[in-house]
């Protein structure tokens, strides 16, 4: 009786009131309460906690019984002590409260472990004291720096939770998170699937499998989430460049009564060579949506009317030399096509920039060849080494600025690879950049 009245004055007054006291502070100061500061009450609390959960070691009670002791004076003193703040507050402090002590002790049980077996440490409670002594230390430390800056981080990181909870890579992360805590603990702890431990590795082994099962489904969701995204965001992209085709059909039929107005009135100023010089440039536009349209291709055709209006904008000169693909079907789909194409054109127009405008030219061609389509995009501009030939391959290479991430041509590879297509790329000599993609015909 004697012996376990000095093992409860031992473990009460030298380990569980200052564990108590270390972590109901941080965790109020993890929730930005002022009660924090009340150096005071957090003592009493932390001195009537510990007695009223460890009294039952005087009797030994089993460790069911000990359990319901500890979460009931917490919550009992919880209240007693700081019965002016608000339940919810006082429920999240709690639960950080519970966490924090229960993963330092197994913590220090098994670090401790590793160099003695479990009757040495219950005969010498004054080992756990010495092994919490640097949690206990660290934790005061943090939570004394959220106390002088009044952060709020549990409330911070809440919100951040709550403004990402529909998306499937965050469920991800913390089913891996809690996936990782759980084994970290039957590491440390060193449980084995033997006698007293049994329920405990069930619990572990139960909520693992579950967990396990839960990233396997957010994974699965997450892959499709990002699939179906960056198949809307190409659809965007495509109907974007097809009303931007069609604004200027409908533009230049707007316009078709004023350029006949303005002919007949140079016919009947006799004012021939302005005529001839209007005709042209009336001609060369037109002539230009008919060669877009006669590629056969709706998306290829906005896309290269797009392309045309942004290489204007840039004072780049881009030409286009496409067969047409009318009755001829690709092992790529049209939107797939239009990111391989745009990702190569939009390379060309940024490695042309900095020369001299009356330099800059990207041509843009397309044949059949055999049992394939090949489509070359060619920018002026200088040679580069075979080294960086090898290194235009890799993610996030890029010889852009910071602005760029590098990921282009890997996102060619990729679309590539799905249609059994290839990538070839060549450095020609005082001409440029040559990039050549081939592509099966069905």
């Amino acid at each position: 009786m004697w012996s376990e009245l000095l093992k409860f004055l031992t473990v009460t007054f030298l380990y569980s009131t200052p564990a108590c006291f270390v972590y109901i502070r941080f965790g109020m100061a993890f929730w930005g309460m002022p009660e924090a500061k009340n150096t005071r009450s957090l003592l009493f609390f932390a001195l009537g906690q510990s007695i009223l959960a460890n009294f039952g070691m005087i009797f030994k009670s089993p460790p069911s019984v000990q359990f319901v002791q500890f979460i009931a004076s917490l919550v009992v003193m919880l209240l007693i002590c700081f019965r002016k703040t608000k339940i919810s507050l006082l429920f999240k402090t709690a639960l950080v409260t519970y966490v924090g002590y229960n993963f330092s002790e197994m913590l220090t049980v098994g670090i401790l472990l590793s160099f003695m077996d479990r009757e040495q440490i219950l005969r010498y409670p004054y080992l756990m004291i010495i092994g919490c002594l640097p949690i206990f230390i660290a934790c005061y430390r943090v939570s004394s720096v959220w106390i002088k800056n009044d952060t709020d981080l549990g409330h911070k990181l809440f919100g951040f939770i709550k403004g990402r909870k529909k998306s499937p890579l965050f469920w991800l992360f913390t089913l891996v998170s809690i996936q990782a805590a759980l084994l970290f603990l039957i590491l440390v702890t060193g449980t084995t699937l033997e006698g007293e431990n049994v329920f405990t590795n069930v619990s572990y082994l139960t909520v693992i499998s579950f967990t396990t099962i839960g990233v396997c489904l957010m994974a699965i969701k997450a892959v499709a989430e990002a699939k179906s995204q960056a198949i809307q965001m190409t659809q965007d992209h495509y109907i974007q460049e097809i009303e931007s085709m069609f604004t200027v059909v409908r533009g230049q039929r707007h316009d078709f009564l004023n350029h006949v107005q303005v002919i007949h009135s140079m016919v009947k100023m006799n004012k021939n060579k302005e005529l001839l010089e209007y005709a042209e440039e009336l001609l060369g536009d037109i002539q230009e949506i008919n060669e877009i349209i006669a590629v056969g291709n709706p998306a290829i055709a906005a896309f290269l009317k797009a392309k045309s209006s942004q290489s204007i904008g840039l004072h780049v000169k881009f030409e286009y030399a496409i067969q047409s693909l009318k009755n001829t079907k690709l092992s790529i789909n049209s939107i797939d096509l239009v990111r391989v194409l745009g990702n190569l054109v939009d390379n060309a127009f940024d490695a042309v920039q900095h020369l001299p405008p009356e330099q800059r030219l990207v041509i843009l061609e397309g044949c059949r060849e055999g049992d394939n389509f090949r489509f070359t995009v060619r920018n002026s501009g200088h040679a580069v080494s075979q080294d960086e030939l090898r290194n235009m391959l890799k993610i996030g290479y890029t010889t852009k600025d910071s602005n760029h991430s590098g990921l282009g041509l890997s996102i060619v590879q990729e679309l590539l690879k799905k249609c059994k297509g290839k990538l070839e790329i060549n450095s020609i000599p005082d001409q440029g950049m040559e990039f050549s993609v081939l592509i099966p015909i069905l």
